[in-house]
């Protein structure tokens, strides 16, 4: 675990070294898209910083997952083998699949926007992955309340994720009123869907 946690960090330093403005943007992406905004739309998702990010994100998600999965359901251990390495895989994959199914949907319908957007939420989770981070170490170090602590890390991530959510939504307003029927299949197809399918899967194991 403490290997994890020192690479999110080294990773983290290196790319605060290498490009300093950009990290200095990003500290702000709750408030602003300023971050956003300094990448050109066809270079923005395999830019070294921003993959960077998502390396980082997708080690504190797993981190984090793989240490709540125990304590939200302690019998999943008879059904599915919680290891590190299964963990961070599925957790790799579901991220993997779920950007390419966005992306996927900006090529067939053209759409530099929807390229951007996806770039903004992607973004927005790599910032708060830090709060799992945060949540991951009181898991690790702290021996007593982790329920607590689950529920309190996961809410607030929960909360600012939500308003950053609704301020990406702000500034592409005129895009999602004018196609709001397919605004609201997207949320329904590729946001809440594989989230229930997941919480249900673990509830049944």
């Amino acid at each position: 675990m403490a290997v994890v946690l020192f690479s999110s960090l080294m990773l983290l330093s290196w790319s605060k070294h290498v490009f300093p403005q950009l990290f200095n943007q990003f500290k702000y992406i709750l408030v602003n898209q300023k971050f956003t905004l300094s990448f050109y739309q066809t270079k923005m998702l395999s830019h070294p910083y921003f993959l960077s990010m998502a390396i980082i994100s997708w080690l504190n998600i797993s981190l984090f997952c793989y240490l709540i999965i125990p304590q939200i359901n302690p019998t999943i251990k008879d059904h599915f083998e919680v290891t590190f390495t299964y963990v961070t895989f599925y957790c790799g994959a579901f991220l993997i699949i779920k950007t390419l199914l966005q992306l996927i949907l900006g090529e067939i319908f053209d759409n530099h926007l929807i390229k951007r957007f996806l770039f903004s939420k992607s973004s927005l989770l790599s910032f708060n992955s830090w709060i799992l981070y945060s949540g991951s170490i009181l898991l690790i170090y702290l021996l007593n309340q982790n329920l607590i602590i689950i529920y309190s890390v996961s809410l607030l991530f929960l909360l600012l994720y939500i308003i950053g959510y609704i301020n990406i939504l702000r500034n592409y307003k005129k895009y999602v009123l004018s196609q709001i029927l397919y605004f609201i299949l997207y949320l329904c197809a590729l946001e809440i869907a594989p989230l229930v399918i997941i919480i249900s899967y673990l509830k049944i194991a």
